[in-house]
């Protein structure tokens, strides 16, 4: 969703510069490690839930998420590796 976009791009920034650094440009920004900040201040400006809390996830059902998640395309197919603990960590600062 686009409430964990952003970190989510930090997650992967080690493995995705190039296509990161593509997005910061297109954003007006100079460096791959802006992208995920402009597309966190793009989200900001929207009336869109900003935060996984507001929208009724709960801290307890991390642990659920995070299996459910390693069983996904997305997560097998990262170009960085998932781990049930990196998944927890990207819940807990998008919480």
């Amino acid at each position: 969703s686009c409430i964990t976009l952003p970190h989510v791009m930090r997650f992967l920034l080690p493995a995705t510069q190039r296509e990161q650094g593509r997005i910061a440009q297109a954003m007006g920004r100079t460096a791959p490690e802006e992208a995920a900040d402009a597309v966190e201040e793009l989200i900001a400006s929207l009336e869109v839930p900003h935060r996984i809390r507001d929208v009724g996830v709960d801290r307890a059902s991390f642990p659920a998420i995070a299996d459910a998640t390693l069983g996904d395309i997305v997560a097998r197919e990262s170009p960085r590796t998932v781990t049930r603990e990196s998944v927890i960590e990207l819940l807990q600062a998008a919480w």
